[in-house]
Formats: structure tokens, C-alpha cells, sequence
């Protein structure tokens, strides 16, 4: 039977309790309602109480990882490279944001376009590092195979091209983030009919 690897599953929960540990100190000084999205310019145009953006908020994120740990391991994917990545995805991502979200309704000037822009390019960059490698020596089709590795290839050049993007105005790095979006999806059809012409 398929275990959980509960080293790692430690190493991941303590990220979450960093975030309980920083939240619980500062909480008390947080407003009762507090700012938890921006819009492009990294003004706040969206607000929500304190409790559930501190205290619910991180709970149910916890709950889904460790569910999503469970079932990957379980299912014996864990140990594979794209799985890997994903099983830390959730708490970085989620230490990261919980704390600027906290860090700015403390009064501390954050630019979350540059924030978020920067973990879209830097997690793109690593899944397309991740792509090629993951399970593709026992892919017998060779048009999956390619179709992998082009999308790797596609993941890195989207996630250096949003980095990059950060050198100019807002508008770039949403036109990069549209550009990626056709880009994946044009890929993603061609394939699909490659692997459908060439099964029939």
C-alpha cells in the first residue's frame, strides 16, 4: 500500500505555521475589515472581514492541501517531478500573499502587480523546466512526447517574457499574460488534433 510521505507533509505545514504564527501577533492589529484585492495599480478594490481573511481564508487552504497531499501520494504520484512542484505550490503561494495581504493593511506599501507578475513567471519557469521531464521516457507516442517538451519550452518563454514585462507599464504584463493564454491553448489544440489524426 501506497504511503504518505510525511516528512515532506511536515516541511509544507510549517509554512502554514509561519502564517498562523505572524497572523496571530499582528491580528489584533488589523482593521475589522481589510483589504484583500488590487486592481492593476495595486489599489485595493476589494475588502472582506478580518476573520475570514486571516483566520478562515488560510484554514480552508490548509485543509486543501493536505487533502491534495494525501490523495497524491496515495495515488502514487507524489514522487513525480510536476506533482512534486504542486505539492508546495499551495503553501508557498499562499505564505506569500497571506502575508503581503497583512503586511499592507498594516500600512506597508506593497506593488502586487510586480508581486503577483513575479510568481506567474517564476512558477511558469519552473513548470516548463518540469514538463519535459515528467513521465515523458514512457510516453510510446511520439506526438505526445514533442507536444510536452513544446510546452515546456512555451511555459519557460512565457514565464521569462512576464518577468521581463516587469521593466514596463501594466498593460505589457497583461498583454504577455493574454499572448501566453492563446499561445497554450493554440498548442494545446494542435496537438490534440495530431493525437486525434494520427489514432484514426
Amino acid at each position: 500500500m501506497k504511503k504518505v510521505d510525511m516528512k515532506e507533509l511536515s516541511l509544507t505545514l510549517l509554512l502554514f505555521a509561519i502564517i498562523a504564527c505572524v497572523t496571530g501577533y499582528y491580528y489584533h492589529l488589523l482593521p475589522d475589515n481589510v483589504a484583500v484585492h488590487f486592481n492593476i495599480n495595486s489599489q485595493p478594490d476589494g475588502y472582506m472581514t478580518k476573520f475570514i481573511a486571516f483566520i478562515l481564508s488560510p484554514l480552508l487552504l490548509l485543509v486543501l492541501h493536505i487533502v491534495l497531499f494525501i490523495f497524491y501520494d496515495l495515488k502514487g504520484l507524489g514522487n513525480t517531478p510536476v506533482i512534486h512542484v504542486a505539492k508546495w505550490t499551495i503553501p508557498v503561494i499562499g505564505l506569500i500573499l497571506q502575508l503581503s495581504i497583512l503586511l499592507f493593511n498594516l500600512g506597508i506599501e506593497i506593488d502586487y502587480r510586480k508581486m503577483v507578475v513575479t510568481l506567474l513567471g517564476v512558477l511558469y519557469i519552473i513548470i516548463g523546466n518540469y514538463l519535459p521531464k515528467d513521465g515523458i521516457e514512457n510516453m510510446s507516442n511520439e506526438t505526445e512526447r514533442r507536444g510536452r517538451k513544446q510546452a515546456g519550452y512555451l511555459f519557460i518563454i512565457g514565464g521569462l517574457l512576464l518577468l521581463v514585462s516587469l521593466l514596463g507599464s501594466p498593460t505589457l504584463s497583461i498583454l504577455v499574460l493574454i499572448l501566453f493564454g492563446i499561445s497554450v491553448i493554440t498548442l494545446s489544440l494542435y496537438y490534440f488534433y495530431r493525437r486525434y489524426k494520427t489514432a484514426s
